[in-house]
């Protein structure tokens, strides 16, 4: 073996020893399943892609691979709601931004598809900084069985008081809320899955760790 090799041997595993490992390798068992509407759809990971930048206009043209008929992506930012279309001619619309793992975001598909998507998921604490107002996250990695939305609504309060705590996902074209208000639950309690995109609204900022 010469000398070149063994070098290159070297740099791997220092590099491998050396470098904080904070995300694992996680080939998705179960998919995303995208209906024929509005779907709040949330990255599980960090994608495993050749493509760099995890773009809107990157995931239209990835689920359209796949089968799917989607046109627009669309994000909540600053209170105001921003999107990019793509039209089956290829005209597009609006500014392309990055899809970011831990926030939801808005897909108008047009055709049902099995969405599958290999990602890297965090391996060491993970934090969702959570903002008074609407917050749309997703929960990369989450591995708590039977964690409720009730329960992400006291560990929520436990951390800082909240007035009131709305928590929703959204099925089919329908939210789906529960609202904590003081000691009183509203709603629809229901298990969080990694693989769905959330609606939190709070009025105290908090970060929540998982």
């Amino acid at each position: 073996m010469n000398k070149f090799v063994l070098l290159i041997a070297s740099l791997i595993l220092f590099f491998l020893l050396a470098v904080p490992r904070t995300f694992a390798v996680e080939r998705i068992g179960s998919v995303t399943k995208l209906i024929d509407g509005w779907n709040l759809f949330s990255l599980p990971g960090t994608p495993l892609s050749e493509k760099k930048d995890s773009t809107a206009i990157n995931l239209i043209a990835e689920i359209n691979r796949q089968g799917g008929r989607v046109t627009t992506v669309a994000r909540f930012v600053d209170g105001k709601w921003e999107e990019v279309v793509k039209r089956e001619t290829g005209e597009t619309y609006g500014n392309d931004f990055q899809i970011e793992s831990g926030k939801s975001y808005f897909i108008r598909n047009y055709k049902p598809v099995d969405f599958k998507l290999a990602v890297a998921t965090p391996v060491t604490t993970t934090t969702l900084k959570l903002a008074p107002g609407y917050n749309f996250v997703g929960f990369p990695g989450f591995n708590r069985e039977k964690f409720k939305l009730s329960n992400l609504a006291t560990e929520i309060n436990n951390s800082v008081v909240q007035k009131e705590t709305l928590l929703a996902s959204f099925d089919s074209g329908l939210f789906r809320s529960f609202l904590r208000i003081g000691a009183k639950n509203y709603g629809e309690d229901q298990t969080i899955n990694k693989f769905s995109g959330y609606v939190i609204m709070i009025d105290q900022p908090v970060d929540f760790a998982y």
